[in-house]
């Protein structure tokens, strides 16, 4: 018997040595588990034994094709605070999420470096011409159309305010409120429904008030409004106020164009854009390694990394966590390019990582939705904002049951738990 058993061993041993292929390193074990979320979207988690140690690789996998699932921002309610993205993803009724875009970790009170759009309207950004942040930085921000077009890209945010017809001013900002008002800055009710916590940070604002598209009301310096719900404000900063309040009297028809924009000159209107969210460097552009400028963090150390990521000949979206630190070895930007080949993939783009990178999702034959990966704090960390996956369906009949056991094996006359999902 311990004949045989010592032949077997060698044999198992044999046969993995022969499948081991150089794929992101040396693969000496593998072990992949998918189940389906819901039609439209699987998750993955693949443990992988390399020459340097175990990787923990979870792929989210999206069916843009398939109407029951739907890809939206997820943040926190004024836009700003941090929270976890299991309390993100459970505020907004999601069964998944990852983490996304990059931050100021140093503070508490800042938004997203990049533009955060859903369903056609943009919930916040800077103007790209006058920040160092986003496109200035190499930053890209991926995006879905209304036809299901997807794009990752550096693409730029303007903002311009035309009064009957005519050019007024670039707007510097909208909603997101900076520490000085260089420039004017558009603040419609998403986060806030009056000015008065705005103007007690920033002394001597003016404020002009938009109803559908007309000014109504021109504020005197530090007098607070309310936010129309059918409009916005526009905040002036003294050395401006003089100019914007000559040409933008009450009675005057105004348009506030947003677009985004490349360098070669191609615009989107932001009403065209289903979903935008801001990440960084671009790292697969048609297939192939993106070998332009890029923000990268670490490109050469294996650490953990949250991917956005579509595939060749099909419209699907991949959102990909990889562990690092600590029990697990996340990948370099060399081999995060080896591995995304692996999976066929066309365009990728990097989201925020380190001790940001999470995945949770609701388990197959679950109801709660749960951690999936092991972030490298060793807990969740509270981050700016996320990419939730939503079912559109109702609620219908159980398709299935699914029974677990508490053991894999047990002996005659052991007891074994069952749970029914």
């Amino acid at each position: 018997m311990r004949l045989a058993k010592f032949k077997l061993r060698g044999i198992v041993l044999f046969s993995v040595l022969i499948s081991t292929n150089v794929v992101y390193g040396a693969i000496l074990h593998q072990e992949t588990t998918t189940q389906t979320l819901t039609k439209g979207a699987t998750l993955t988690n693949e443990k992988i034994l390399s020459e340097i140690g175990w990787r923990n690789i979870n792929v989210l996998r999206i069916n843009l094709n398939e109407p029951n699932v739907t890809l939206k921002p997820i943040e926190a309610a004024n836009g700003t605070s941090r929270q976890t993205v299991l309390q993100m993803v459970n505020d907004a009724g999601a069964i998944a999420g990852v983490n996304s875009d990059f931050f100021d970790i140093s503070t508490s009170s800042t938004p997203s470096f990049g533009p955060v759009i859903s369903d056609g309207e943009l919930k916040h950004a800077y103007n790209s011409n006058y920040s160092s942040l986003g496109p200035n930085k190499y930053m890209g921000t991926f995006t879905i159309d209304t036809n299901n077009g997807v794009s990752m890209d550096y693409y730029g945010v303007s903002l311009r305010l035309n009064a009957n017809g005519t050019f007024v001013g670039a707007m510097g900002g909208y909603n997101n409120i900076p520490s000085k008002l260089y420039r004017p800055v558009v603040v419609d009710c998403t986060y806030y429904s009056n000015t008065s916590s705005i103007i007690s940070k920033l002394p001597n604002t003016y404020t002009i008030v938009v109803e559908e598209d007309v000014v109504t009301y021109c504020s005197k310096s530090n007098e607070a409004v309310d936010i129309p719900k059918n409009g916005y404000v526009i905040l002036i900063g003294e050395q401006d106020a003089n100019n914007y309040y000559s040409q933008l009297k009450v009675g005057t028809s105004v348009d506030l164009q947003q677009f985004l924009y490349l360098s070669n000159g191609l615009t989107e209107a932001v009403s065209n854009i289903k979903l935008g969210i801001g990440g960084g460097g671009l790292i697969m552009k048609d297939g192939v390694e993106y070998t332009g400028a890029a923000h990268k963090i670490t490109p050469t150390s294996n650490d953990p990394r949250t991917i956005v990521a579509t595939l060749k000949n099909s419209n699907e979206v991949l959102l990909i966590t990889i562990d690092g630190r600590g029990d697990y070895k996340g990948m370099t930007h060399s081999d995060l390019v080896t591995f995304l080949k692996s999976y066929n993939v066309k365009d990728a783009m990097y989201f925020d990582g380190g001790g940001s990178t999470t995945m949770v999702a609701r388990n197959e034959g679950e109801t709660e939705v749960t951690l999936q990966n092991n972030p490298s704090d060793g807990s969740q960390r509270k981050v700016i904002n996320g990419l939730g996956v939503f079912t559109t369906s109702e609620t219908g009949d159980v398709a299935q049951l699914i029974i677990d056991t508490n053991y894999n094996r047990t002996f005659v006359g052991e007891s074994i738990s069952l749970t029914v999902k």
